[in-house]
């Protein structure tokens, strides 16, 4: 039987993530903001081409890559990328 509590762990050093938030798709529904756990996410002053006020982050290093933000938008407004992944859209 194999005891995981003795076994070495093997650490990596956890990858950068960025969080893009495409401002174009967002309709300041707020559902975002309601389920963000750490309260960083607030609508902005700044309108989209379709005259809604966005979504934006307040403090990036405070954002603990839940997801629940991407899980509930149903816009899809959220992506949460590896610093070294080029994003397929433009922002």
């Amino acid at each position: 039987m194999l005891d995981f509590q003795t076994a070495p762990a093997e650490k990596k050093a956890p990858s950068a993530v960025r969080v893009v938030i495409r401002a174009e798709r967002c309709k300041g529904c707020g559902i975002c903001i309601k389920f963000c756990p750490e309260k960083i996410l607030v609508l902005g002053d700044e309108l989209n081409a379709y005259a809604y006020p966005t979504v934006k982050m307040t403090d990036e290093q405070a954002c603990t890559h839940c997801l629940r933000c991407s899980l509930v938008c149903p816009d899809v407004v959220f992506a949460f990328l590896r610093e070294e992944d080029a994003p397929c859209w433009k922002h």
